[in-house]
């Protein structure tokens, strides 16, 4: 083999598409050894995970948008990284932390349990309650499977709400944990111990006022966030943690109720927290479109639209951020509730008994946009959804939003969504989003039908032949011809 010509080639490709390398080291020993040992570096790992961390975390048995194959190869080129030497796995850990979580939660638990350090099988340890007072029962390794399997299986970095609504358990977990994680878990296996550890640490924090308390019993929202971040100093966590503790916190409890009786944080008091020594510095771009898009959400334009404006630098790209940002957006007319994909779909959206605020000031503020910005900012939105785009109805949002936004342009935009989901990595998500939208549309009273004349071109390439998107557009495409087939008998 020649070295040079091969690294050179070998590296540019692993630049484009790691997975054709990785699958080539998986074709021969020499090949494995060469691309492991000269190709893999860490910045080239580090930087696909960052720009697939969103494809692997909306990655789900309904969702098959990452092979098993794919997925085997990813862990074993990051384990082969890790072994490399001290220094090596030192900085890896370092660079990757936060954006290899999602990538826990599509291996099975066992995966992550140590096979020579196994617990006795009759294992048991007295249960007691936070307040340290033996409660009747024992905490069993059954139990500590399930309790890990709920934190590894779900990445609460990627989706912070998750921290508090499925950390709740037992003070066994905790107590287990601490004592034998290290002889039940393959702790450096992926940092699946470091990832349980933050998670444990954070759930902690939020809880120190108690495991269950009345909303209204709460500290108010600016005293939490201030008390948290008193709090960070003492503990191990990384500035990336901190920032979803935070998040988790402030979400879960302050800003998204379930019903709107139980609203107990005002809109003076979210504006407070944005105006707060240092808040805006501390988020970057996709961040803030999270914390403008809740704020959104909750109170509406009088709150937020200041910051926007004052964080974008125009109208095109606060409207990237704040649909990459966005949950929530989607409230169907029509359920699906039996269809567990349909289920899925929307697990990241916690229903609410209230609608938001946003819609009037997005449609709006797209309206004021050139047919060019309003292409740009649909590409743009669909090209950075692998590695930013939060929520699994996100396809959904752009098709009601930017698709319907002039039905006399319909056709374009649609050419334009279309052409850039081929090919996305989350392109069998997507299919299924925009299949969803298309039905409410079609099912909402006394509107005019989808004229997809030019977009029908694109169902060829399309991967879901059982879905509404590409039935709609066969159907086009059959009438198309039929039109054309009856011009000509005419002539």
């Amino acid at each position: 083999m020649t070295f040079p010509v091969n690294y050179v080639v070998l590296s540019c490709l692993a630049e484009t598409d790691l997975f054709a390398v990785l699958a080539l080291a998986d074709s021969s020993s020499t090949l494995r050894r060469f691309i492991y040992e000269h190709v893999l570096t860490i910045s080239l790992l580090r930087r696909f995970l960052q720009e697939y961390q969103y494809v692997l975390h909306h990655n789900a048995r309904y969702f098959q948008l990452v092979p098993h194959t794919h997925v085997a190869w990813l862990y074993r080129a990051f384990e082969t990284l890790r072994q490399r030497d001290t220094e090596t796995a030192k900085r890896l850990e370092e660079e990757t932390a936060g954006v290899l979580y999602p990538l826990l939660g599509l291996l099975p638990f066992k995966s992550f349990k140590n096979t020579t350090g196994t617990l006795l099988d009759d294992f048991s340890i007295p249960e007691h309650n936070w307040k340290g007072q033996r409660v009747k029962g024992n905490y069993t390794p059954d139990e500590a499977d399930l309790d890990y399997d709920i934190r590894l299986g779900t990445s609460w970095l990627h989706q912070p709400r998750w921290l508090l609504a499925h950390g709740d358990t037992g003070r066994g977990f905790y107590d287990f944990h601490e004592k034998y994680a290290q002889a039940y878990l393959r702790e450096d296996f992926l940092l699946c111990k470091r990832y349980v550890d933050d998670f444990n640490t954070c759930y902690r924090l939020l809880r120190s006022e108690g495991r269950y308390q009345h909303p209204r019993n709460r500290p108010t929202m600016l005293a939490k966030v201030a008390k948290l971040m008193g709090a960070f100093p003492a503990t191990n966590l990384n500035f990336l943690v901190q920032k979803r503790c935070i998040q988790s916190g402030v979400d879960y409890w302050y800003l998204s109720p379930n019903r709107a009786r139980n609203r107990t944080t005002s809109a003076s008091e979210f504006k407070s927290l944005l105006e707060s020594q240092g808040w805006l510095k501390m988020w970057d771009q996709s961040e803030l479109g999270w914390w403008y898009s809740l704020g959104l959400w909750q109170y509406g334009p009088d709150c937020v639209e200041s910051f926007i404006d004052r964080s974008f630098k125009c109208k095109r790209e606060a409207l990237l951020w704040l649909f990459l940002g966005a949950h929530r957006r989607f409230r169907p007319k029509a359920g699906r509730w039996k269809e567990a994909e349909y289920r899925h779909l929307h697990s990241c959206c916690p229903s609410v008994d209230y609608n938001g605020c946003e819609r009037d000031y997005l449609v709006k503020l797209i309206a004021t946009l050139s047919e060019k910005d309003r292409i740009w900012a649909v590409r743009q939105i669909i090209r950075k959804a692998p590695e930013y785009g939060v929520c699994r109805s996100l396809a959904i949002n752009v098709f009601s939003y930017f698709m319907l936004h002039d039905l006399k342009a319909v056709d374009n935009m649609m050419c334009v969504l279309l052409e850039e989901i081929i090919g996305s990595p989350l392109q069998y998500l997507f299919e299924y989003a925009i299949s969803i939208a298309i039905l409410e549309y079609q099912n909402t009273e006394e509107v005019a039908p989808l004229r997809l004349d030019k977009a029908c071109k694109f169902s060829p390439k399309l991967l879901r032949k059982d879905l509404d998107l590409y039935a709609v557009l066969r159907n086009v495409e059959t009438e198309s011809l039929e039109r054309r087939l009856f011009q000509c008998s005419m002539e």
